[in-house]
């Protein structure tokens, strides 16, 4: 009873390979009825160049495999492109280090930073005003991929790794750190259902998930149960003369519509509620691993969530220093731009040292989980801890050199110290994150 997914369906935009090469009506190279990463016809022709230098046998034999990873490239090229004809450097938001991002990587940042720019900061602050879960905008995001980041591709994900979906959340949440929040959610639900998952679950519940027809929420917290995950109350037992599980139980903190809807600081384009299951059966041939398993498969999520939800902390943040950065030099006091006052200076040079701190702790961890390194599960935690504490930090100093106009909520930066908050609470608080690398500590 630890987990379970609810959402609803849209019929997805059928979008079939064979567009790309003119085959006939009877090919089945297709994915459903799931859009192929939002290939829209303006890439079709560099589309199918890119796939024509591919083997002629890996075409025969099974390409589909690699077309997700090669459709989010391909965007990101194009992204690229646009970039370097039409955009200067000031333009670009420092998100990362160039020089420590693979040639991938960047196409998958600028694609990142394009989306954001355009479907997600322009319309965050209305959504974070009236409650709105951009479902809409969501599912543009999964035409790009970013449904399934680190599902496999015979499902239709992009088999993307740790370090990667990091590059592309905290890009992402340079625009929106709410509804960026909410994808990482998702994609960690998709995650445990394509690592621990039957073929049969995986094949039925993935496509739909990774085009975000259907919309997951991680269940964890009980009114009487948070930090002390292993203290939950809900119950997952047989039906007598059945296979079926009868489930009972609360849930709250669940991002679905059952129930009052929570009103929160932050995180406004995300609906909580409370989520009550009284006799709900599941048929057994939904049970996600073996019986019993269902604790370590339900914390197995939690070190990639603390990853995503701490590089989505270091996007809100590059935001507001880049954000207070602008604003110094343009804000007078005294006869002159206050950046000319040592004083903001200093504490902008701070701000910026401690998102590139963070930054480079958060890509230390997601390699380490790509790695399977021992220790992984602590580097995660000081991770999680630092960059969420540091980067909340950032962005009141932000609001702090706004003075009085940062407190409003015509400018953005009241809406990032809001949404930033909770991260230093979600997915364990940094308190547990404390006792997680004592442990770590005293085991040596």
């Amino acid at each position: 009873g630890w987990c379970v997914f609810f959402g609803y369906r849209n019929a997805g935009e059928k979008l079939r390979v064979r567009k790309l090469f003119s085959l006939p009506s009877s090919s089945s190279l297709a994915y459903g009825n799931r859009p192929l990463l939002g290939i829209g016809s303006v890439f079709f022709h560099s589309f199918a160049m890119l796939i024509s230098n591919l083997p002629f046998r890996l075409l025969q034999t099974g390409f589909r495999p690699f077309l997700p990873k090669l459709a989010l490239l391909e965007r990101g090229m194009s992204s690229l492109s646009s970039l370097s004809n039409n955009s200067s450097d000031s333009d670009t938001p420092r998100v990362w280090n160039d020089r420590r991002l693979t040639p991938e990587q960047m196409q998958f940042r600028n694609l990142a930073s394009d989306f954001a720019k355009e479907e997600l900061m322009p319309f965050a602050a209305e959504w974070d005003r009236s409650g709105h879960f951009p479902v809409a905008a969501l599912r543009k995001a999964a035409g790009l991929g970013f449904g399934g980041i680190y599902c496999d591709q015979d499902v239709g994900g992009s088999r993307l790794s740790r370090a990667d979906g990091a590059v592309i959340f905290e890009a992402l949440a340079y625009g929106d750190v709410s509804t960026t929040a909410y994808l990482t959610v998702h994609n960690m639900c998709c995650s445990i259902i394509d690592r621990f998952g039957t073929d049969e679950q995986r094949f039925c519940w993935l496509p739909g998930l990774i085009a975000m027809d259907l919309l997951s929420s991680y269940c964890l917290t009980e009114p009487s149960s948070g930090s002390d995950a292993a203290s939950l109350q809900t119950t997952a037992r047989q039906a007598v003369g059945s296979t079926d599980y009868i489930l009972n139980g609360t849930k709250g903190m669940a991002g679905l519509s059952f129930g009052r809807p929570e009103h929160k600081l932050g995180w406004r384009s995300q609906p909580t509620t409370t989520v009550i299951m009284e006799d709900v059966k599941v048929p057994s041939k939904n049970l996600i691993g073996a019986e019993g398993q269902g604790f370590q498969v339900a914390l197995s999520g939690l070190d990639s969530g603390r990853v995503n939800i701490a590089t989505c902390s270091v996007g809100g943040a590059q935001f507001c220093f880049d954000a207070t950065e602008e604003y110094a030099r343009t804000r007078h006091q005294f006869g002159k731009a206050i950046i000319e006052f040592q004083n903001t200076q200093f504490k902008l040079a701070d701000m910026l040292t401690d998102v590139q701190a963070s930054r480079l702790m958060v890509q230390d961890a997601a390699l380490s989980l790509d790695a399977s390194a021992p220790g992984a599960t602590a580097s995660v935690a000081m991770a999680k801890r630092f960059a969420t504490d540091t980067c909340y930090r950032v962005c009141n100093d932000a609001l702090q050199l706004h003075g009085g106009y940062g407190y409003l909520n015509d400018y953005p930066i009241e809406r990032y110290v809001r949404d930033l908050r909770v991260h230093t609470i979600l997915e364990g608080t940094n308190e547990i994150m404390r006792l997680v690398i004592a442990r770590q500590m005293l085991k040596k």
